[in-house]
């Protein structure tokens, strides 16, 4: 009964231990400072490897590699305790221009939007649906 009791023990407290996991691409710190204006983008991927997000928009000229740690303890919410995103700015020529780290203090809250955007055209209730479609279809043979 007592080595029941333990193993019970055991699993209870086990499944309040804080649960780690490490998301994205985090480069280590000394692999970072490595990094140098002038670099190329093949001496940039074999230094860190891919980036983790190539912004549309940028035209291939800012990449991002963005890594978090995540704990999360028992049975509740996983709760993010650092983020890095390391944003890697290139030059007409493909060199890095700009090399910046940004921190989980860093971002921001965006607050979505709950607003429905209008649509043309009529909103139609149910009867009008069912009674709407009678005599509108062909059930002759062709």
């Amino acid at each position: 009964m007592k080595k029941i009791t333990m193993i019970l023990l055991a699993a209870v407290l086990s499944s309040c231990v804080n649960h780690v996991s490490i998301r994205g691409n985090k480069p280590d710190a000394e692999t970072v400072a490595e990094l140098e204006t002038g670099m190329s983008k093949r001496d940039v991927v074999k230094a860190i490897g891919s980036p983790s997000v190539i912004p549309p928009f940028c035209d291939d000229k800012v990449w991002l590699y963005i890594g978090s740690k995540m704990t999360q303890k028992a049975f509740y919410d996983p709760k993010e305790e650092n983020r890095q995103v390391i944003v890697l700015t290139f030059d007409f020529l493909d060199q890095v221009k700009e090399i910046e780290t940004k921190e989980l203090p860093d971002g921001m809250k965006v607050a979505f939007s709950t607003d429905k955007t209008p649509t043309l055209g009529q909103s139609f209730g149910v009867l009008k649906q069912i009674i709407g479609n009678i005599g509108r279809f062909n059930t002759e043979k062709k």
